[in-house]
């Protein structure tokens, strides 16, 4: 794949363009819609008469060549180094197909109040810095985090510390008060304030109060349904501004334009009055300053919104009054948007991947065909689940099955030995399918979730060794270097399994014993299959090839696949090698050929 200079710099120079045009198709879609998608549309169609002009350039230069030398000189791998560039964009087009597709279910079905791409409304918010106090306007102008974050403050007026810290029980970040000195504590140890979560960015207002951002759980209007089908009112955190003294913590009263806050930052203290800024609601643009008095807990706003009121204002005139409601909606227009989604995107992806591969064999088609066959699935699936409830052991279950299918099929193919077979778009594939499947079957034994010797034992026998012997047969390095890298975690983990239950002071030679141990056992290895690398290729080729159901006569006529002259005379198979040889090469032919070389 990137076994030459040429084919690397395609590489970096595919992925480069492929980066500028999605930056272009980002901007394009964050503006309007309909833009991103013309120019996605347009990027589509450069994209595959750019690969089809190198192509046609190619084939040319091909003919010129083939004039020239030999035809037993130009081999396959010398067609895979001049077209790569050629492959990767033809490859980058599908892709590129099919996220063009997603565009019109993502923007077409929505609920009731909510707004197609982009999500953010035309609209600004900003500050008049001039109306501020002059000691707060430099801090307003920067855009760079000002001042530092303290994790605690200390109040000489009333000798207390607020600090954030966790508890025992819970390990969760909340608000502590220290020492016990003044009422109502009658101890000296800190004191915990639970339902004050994550406090951060201390800030002292005077000397006997001091600020913080906080967390706080609040309870919604809508009531919910845990898995035992029990009614209950779910709770949901909203971020704020706190002060205490050490004895109350007051929460702010919010503004009068009904602003609520996203993430307050940044906070200063000026003139006993406290200044903070903040992300704006609903994904609009620019900040939001606001000013609190501790004395009374009112927050004044001082930015105002520029632009379109109705999207100001849209996230408040929601159709949808309850959860039920929304659950239905969501269906809907998850299943609608799956439908249209798998006959924009997923099935013209299919088509157009697997007509590129069987006419123009085009190597990266084993890399797309295998994307958009697992997109078909996807999209057959929210079909029935739109809420995507079971959808990760979907995958799970899916890379892991499907991946073993795609490998064993594609691994047919490529000892089936047909004539005309192109194996670069089955290498390609091989190597991407090998990867999911390697991703399906640590996510599906759940080695890192339930860290068990059985699911270890699975997970080798299941995948590591399979996909070695694979690449040992078909002589794909990606292949052995996934299985390498299978060996690593399995040192790593039984070098773990040797320390569980010892004595920390013996953990480090243990660690040290075992990994040297397991590095020399894979180094060992990898030198005897260097040895012996050309011997293991060929007894494993001859094996797989016949296991191979594919190979010409098993089934039906090679006519019949692939559409060639009846009267085409297949190659002979190796059992009869022997019988060609003697008719071809009688005793008489070989002695009347050493004459004629002699002579």
């Amino acid at each position: 794949m990137c076994s030459s200079t040429e084919s690397t710099f395609a590489w970096v120079g595919a992925i480069v363009i492929n980066v500028a045009f999605a930056s272009l198709i980002a901007w394009g879609a964050s503006t309007l819609w309909q833009l991103g998608f013309t120019i996605s549309c347009i990027y589509t169609l450069a994209l595959y008469f750019l690969a089809s002009k190198l192509d046609s350039l190619n084939d040319n230069h091909r003919e010129e060549v083939d004039d020239t030398r030999d035809v037993s000189e130009t081999s396959e791998d010398a067609h895979y180094q001049r077209t790569i560039l050629t492959s990767l964009l033809y490859g980058l087009s599908v892709i590129s197909l099919g996220a063009t597709g997603l565009f019109l279910p993502i923007n077409i079905f929505n609920c009731p109040g909510e707004r197609p791409w982009p999500p953010n409304p035309p609209g600004r918010w900003e500050t008049d810095i001039s109306s501020l106090p002059k000691g707060v306007q430099s801090w307003a102008e920067s855009d760079a985090e000002f001042g530092h974050k303290a994790s605690f403050v200390y109040l000489p007026g009333t000798k207390s510390t607020l600090f954030s810290g966790t508890n025992d029980d819970t390990n969760r970040n909340v608000l502590w008060v220290a020492p016990a000195s003044v009422y109502p504590f009658h101890s000296a140890e800190p004191v915990e304030f639970s339902n004050v979560s994550m406090p951060y960015e201390f800030v002292s207002v005077s000397e006997s109060k001091a600020c913080f951002g906080c967390a706080f759980e609040s309870q919604t209007q809508i009531e919910d349904f845990d898995y035992r089908g029990t009614p209950f009112v779910p709770t949901q955190k909203e971020f704020t501004v706190a002060c205490s003294g050490g004895k109350f913590i007051r929460l702010s009263r919010g503004n009068t334009e009904g602003i609520s806050h996203q993430s307050p930052h940044d906070l200063i203290a000026s003139n006993n009055t406290l200044w903070y800024k903040d992300y704006p609601p609903s994904g609009l643009q620019g900040t939001v300053i606001f000013s609190l008095d501790p004395s009374t807990m009112d927050e004044t706003i001082h930015s105002r919104y520029h632009g379109d009121q109705e999207a100001f204002h849209e996230v408040e005139s929601r159709d949808i009054k309850s959860l039920d409601d929304q659950r239905d909606c969501n269906n809907t227009v998850e299943r609608k948007r799956s439908i249209m989604a798998l006959f924009t995107s997923a099935l013209p992806m299919t088509v157009a991947s697997m007509l590129l591969w069987t006419k123009k064999n085009v190597s990266t088609m084993g890399l797309t065909t295998h994307i958009s066959i697992s997109a078909v699935a996807i999209c057959i699936y929210v079909c029935i689940d739109p809420l995507y409830e079971k959808l990760p052991t979907f995958l799970k279950f899916w890379h892991s099955v499907f991946g073993l299918v795609w490998l064993a099929i594609l691994t047919d193919l490529y000892f089936s030995k047909r004539p005309g077979l192109v194996l670069t778009p089955l290498q390609w594939g091989l190597n991407f399918g090998a990867m999911a499947f390697t991703m399906g079957m640590i996510a599906l034994t759940g080695v890192f979730e339930e860290d068990t010797l059985w699911r270890w034992i699975l997970l080798n026998m299941l995948g590591f060794v399979p996909l070695g012997i694979l690449g040992l047969a078909t002589g794909q390095i990606f292949l052995l270097f996934l299985c390498a890298l299978g060996f690593l975690a399995d040192s790593f983990r039984l070098a773990s399994w040797f320390v569980e239950d010892v004595d920390p002071n013996s953990e480090m030679p243990i660690y040290f014993l075992v990994l040297a141990f397991a590095g020399l056992c894979i180094s060992g290895f990898g030198w005897f299959l260097s040895r012996h690398q050309a011997v293991v290729h060929a007894r494993l080729s001859e094996w797989f090839e016949k296991l191979s159901l594919s190979q010409q006569g098993r089934f039906r006529p090679w006519s019949q696949v692939r559409g060639v002259d009846s009267e085409y005379d297949a190659l002979p198979s190796e059992s009869s090698l022997s019988d060609v040889r003697d008719v071809i090469l009688s005793p008489q032919d070989v002695a009347s050929t050493e004459d004629d070389v002699e002579a």
